[in-house]
């Protein structure tokens, strides 16, 4: 008998999403934490040219919630059964997928500590760095130009140390601008209104550092967001609502560039948003007794607005939690978490390094009388 085949691109294994925790075995043989990634609210996530990993399983809620992956890339999950219904078909992984162990810089010693709003501020430089925001940079409440003082009030901050208080901005027409460099937000960042850094293109931006949390009001405490006026946007350069544009380079950190180069020879790849990991936390199977998820909440994004976080949000312990404004698109970098949650609106998730080429893959067509098929 002749047999066909079926031919087809497949990539190398490129993570747009990662999610980090590990299953936790029921008697019955389900898994308590089947639900690692989680899509609700008629949320669409697409994932650009690459894969999404898990290592428990995927698991929508409400209608029209969709995850959309490119032609030639996959779902890669761990638990033996398939906990979801519908696309995306999905690859079992005989082992978890590891923590890549990103490092995350440690304040050096003389690093400047701000103890309130005023202190962190940057009054003389201000100005200037409201005029070097790209003109596609508005306001979502009422659309007016960042780098337009008549419209916008600018604060400026500088990098540091921010312990004591917690960084918010909640009022209408004001701006918060983040000039380049390390934050290390030890009280946590709450933002209401509009949040922007890293706005130069192909120049150093910004990298935000935060601990482990579930308190937005204490030390440590929860990167949030509060509205639906709410716009962050962290390393985007010029490339925010431009495709033409440019992301920022890695910010300027005490040991070195804040990201990854690009092993392709490309520009290197910033990391955004960075949460310390718990060391209770790791990475085995079952979930170790000692980590306690309720208390690794930090990325809280939640309130609804504009998220465009560009390169890499590393959190590998975190419950992180993204909401966008419905009929708006967040776009956001590479995601490696311990879980994650996308609620309304529409996500498009790029990967920091995106493998195009794939290579052409020829197996049997499939029937009742081949033994190996690959559809």
């Amino acid at each position: 008998m002749r047999t066909a085949s079926v031919a087809g691109i497949v990539h190398a294994r490129r993570y747009g999403i990662v999610t980090l925790r590990p299953p936790h075995p029921r008697t019955n043989g389900t898994d308590a934490n089947y639900d690692d990634l989680f899509i609700t609210g008629g949320s669409k996530v697409i994932v650009g040219q690459s894969d999404v990993g898990v290592n428990t399983n995927l698991s929508y809620s409400g209608t029209n919630s969709l995850l959309q992956i490119d032609s030639g890339f996959n779902l890669y999950y761990h638990d033996t059964y398939k906990a979801w219904s519908g696309a995306p078909t999905g690859v079992t992984n005989g082992s978890l997928i590891t923590d890549p162990g990103y490092s995350i810089p440690t304040a050096p010693t003389g690093t400047p500590t701000y103890a309130n709003e005023a202190s962190a501020q940057d009054t003389t430089g201000c100005a200037a760095q409201q005029a070097v925001v790209p003109d596609t940079y508005r306001d979502l409440k009422h659309n007016n130009k960042i780098n337009d003082p008549s419209v916008i009030t600018a604060k400026c901050f500088k990098p540091g140390i921010y312990s004591g208080f917690t960084l918010t901005n909640n009022t209408d027409d004001v701006a918060f601008l983040l000039e380049p460099g390390v934050y290390y937000f030890n009280h946590g960042l709450n933002i209401g209104s509009t949040l922007i850094g890293g706005y130069v293109p192909n120049q150093p931006g910004t990298a935000l550092i935060f601990n482990e949390s579930n308190n937005p009001n204490a030390d440590p405490g929860q990167m949030t967001t509060s509205g639906a006026t709410s716009f962050v946007a962290l390393n985007f350069g010029d490339k925010y609502l431009n495709s033409g544009g440019s992301w920022a380079q890695p910010a300027s950190g005490p040991s070195g560039p804040v990201g990854l180069p690009d092993p392709n020879g490309g520009p290197a790849v910033p990391m955004s948003l960075l949460v310390r990991p718990d060391p209770n936390c790791i990475v085995t199977e079952p979930e170790p007794s000692a980590c306690d998820d309720s208390h690794n909440n930090t990325l809280k994004l939640t309130g609804g607005g504009n998220i465009f976080l560009a390169g890499i949000q590393y959190a590998p312990t975190d419950n992180s939690q993204f909401k966008g404004n419905t009929g708006q698109t967040s776009e956001v970098g590479q995601l490696i978490t311990w879980t994650l949650k996308f609620d309304s609106s529409v996500f498009d998730i790029n990967a920091w390094l995106a493998d195009n080429n794939g290579v052409l893959r020829i197996d049997p067509a499939c029937s009742p009388t081949i033994t190996t098929c690959n559809p």
